[in-house]
């Protein structure tokens, strides 16, 4: 196998039990009678360990190596989805939330830098569309794990199953023991990435925000609006997944710029005519179709031009400011949910942000 497809093959069972597990402690602690800030506290600690992993991840993998760094995580989490299964305590459940969401963290930046890693630099934005697609595809199949005895938590044990066969892609492939790198892995500070694409690094933020917020509450949303959690999940990400290769064909021809301002006035829109109106299947997956595409253009946009020793490093710093957005926006939006006792202020405050980032790539003279 080559080394495109390995990632992306162990990345897609990987994925059906990470997600799995996500998605499936929020509609336990929904069926168990917490509320939506609790809900999403819960998640905003996954995503503060997404972003403890951005500090030392690419240290990490300079030592391990891509490969390896894959397994290591796949079996951390294998573990993790065991314990959950056996304990029903909410601060128990808040510490393996946080060393769920820092393993997961240390895997996002393997696979996200072996694809911005592997030759032709031209071909970044298709190997990054596909990794999306493969990721949104797996994440929107692993939301009907979570209808699987959801009483007895046994989508823990089957996410546990599903993390421990992601090894065997890795394990047999005659790359195991191959870098995707020969250059030094150079350290970059947050600043560094900062100014050499504030738009790609706000993107971040943004995708951050609008997803962790959708991945968290969407669940709870669901149930509370008498729609099926599996199927909403499922054009969630499913759509997110489709419009990853149509997305990245646009980017390439008009610029990343001009693509990340069209999909955040359609966030902005459709959120609009939600509120308006009122949560369906349709506006679901034109809001995956819209939010799931933007950090891949965004990471595209920021390492445009770096020299490859700068690449994993950037990573791990674009994947800081996506977890900053998500830390940030499932518990303010589940307390306002709470506290107003409106579901529409998902949509509400999402569009908001998402018009913001509009305004700031109108007042940025970057033309990538």
């Amino acid at each position: 196998m080559s080394s495109f497809l390995v990632p992306l093959i162990s990345l897609f069972i990987y994925v059906l039990g990470s997600h799995s597990t996500n998605i499936f402690v929020s509609v336990a602690l929904e069926l168990s009678g917490h509320s939506a800030t609790a809900i999403g506290l819960m998640n905003s600690i996954g995503y503060i360990g997404l972003l403890a992993a951005g500090y030392n991840a690419d240290i990490i993998i300079a030592r391990e190596g891509h490969s390896k760094t894959f397994i290591y995580t796949a079996v951390l989490l294998a573990i993790l989805s065991l314990l959950f299964y056996g304990s029903h305590n909410y601060l128990l459940w808040c510490i393996y939330r946080f060393l769920f969401g820092y393993v997961v963290g240390i895997m996002y930046v393997v696979i996200e830098s072996w694809m911005l890693l592997l030759p032709p630099v031209a071909k970044r934005i298709f190997r990054l569309s596909c990794y999306m697609l493969v990721l949104y595809v797996s994440q929107s199949l692993s939301g009907f794990i979570v209808q699987i005895e959801p009483d007895k938590n046994e989508p823990f044990l089957i996410s546990s199953l599903f993390l421990m066969l992601s090894i065997l892609p890795m394990i047999f492939s005659r790359k195991f023991h191959k870098n995707i790198h020969e250059e030094k892995i150079e350290i970059m500070s947050f600043f560094d990435v900062y100014h050499l694409s504030k738009i790609g690094f706000w993107g971040c933020v943004l995708s951050g925000i609008v997803t962790g917020a959708y991945v968290s509450l969407f669940p709870s949303i669901a149930i509370r609006t008498s729609l099926s959690v599996g199927l909403t999940m499922f054009i969630l990400h499913g759509a997110g997944g489709i419009a990853q290769w149509p997305v990245g064909e646009m980017a390439q021809r008009y610029g990343n710029k001009k693509t990340l301002g069209l999909l955040s006035i359609g966030i902005a829109l459709v959120s609009f005519f939600t509120v308006l109106d009122k949560l369906n299947y349709i506006a679901i997956g034109l809001l995956g179709i819209f939010s799931f595409t933007l950090y891949p253009l965004s990471i595209a946009l920021a390492c445009d031009g770096m020299k490859t020793k700068d690449i994993v490093s950037a990573s791990k710093i674009l994947l800081v400011a996506y977890s900053i957005g998500s830390i940030i926006a499932p518990p303010i939006i589940g307390f306002s949910i709470d506290y107003f006792e409106n579901n529409f202020l998902l949509f509400i405050i999402t569009g908001f942000f998402s018009g913001a980032y509009l305004l700031v790539l109108l007042n940025n003279k970057e033309k990538k």
